[in-house]
């Protein structure tokens, strides 16, 4: 018997509904530890840091689990390149964008690594390091208030300067 393009063409349509009303397989596995990253905002939208183990309830189809390891932080130290844009197209929204750098750059030096480090760069036509590499986040909040919009956006050369001072780093390294 031969079958031909035709005869497998007019099959299809039911193979596609035999297909449709079988169950999804199910797939069981046996599991003794799963890493949650979380994020935990209050009421007001806020990030809640400082939250300790016994204030987590973790459940799995309504089953309560045991938190067996708890950790607040990496182990590993973050250099961290804060990049803000000061082109003429944030002006509107600058102020924002310098709350919002202000809150994270407090939010990193009291919950992070207390190896973390920070650099502050703007960028619009021109990309300008505003603060080197700290932990002291006043020499990086002074130099927010000056930031002002201006001109175009060099969101490229932004990430390629600061990727090439980030510490032990190396300027080839840089890829997106």
């Amino acid at each position: 018997m031969t079958i031909t393009r035709r005869d497998l063409l007019a099959l299809a349509p039911a193979a596609a509904a035999a297909q449709k009303s079988s169950a999804d397989p199910v797939f069981r596995v046996d599991v003794r530890l799963v890493r949650l990253l979380v994020n935990v905002r209050g009421p007001d939208g806020q990030l809640v840091g400082g939250l300790e183990r016994d204030e987590f309830l973790v459940s799995d189809s309504g089953v309560e689990q045991q938190v067996s390891t708890f950790e607040r932080q990496t182990a590993i130290p973050l250099s961290i390149a804060l990049l803000v844009d000061t082109s003429a197209s944030t002006a509107k929204d600058l102020k924002y964008e310098l709350n919002a750098a202000g809150r994270f750059v407090k939010a990193v030096v009291r919950e992070g690594n207390p190896a973390d480090s920070l650099a502050l760069y703007s960028f619009n036509h021109d990309v300008t390091l505003q603060s080197s590499f700290t932990r002291n986040p006043a020499r990086i909040e002074k130099a927010l208030p000056n930031l002002k919009a201006e001109a175009g956006t060099s969101l490229y050369d932004a990430i390629v300067l600061s990727r090439s001072n980030l510490p032990g780093a190396r300027a080839a390294a840089c890829w997106w």
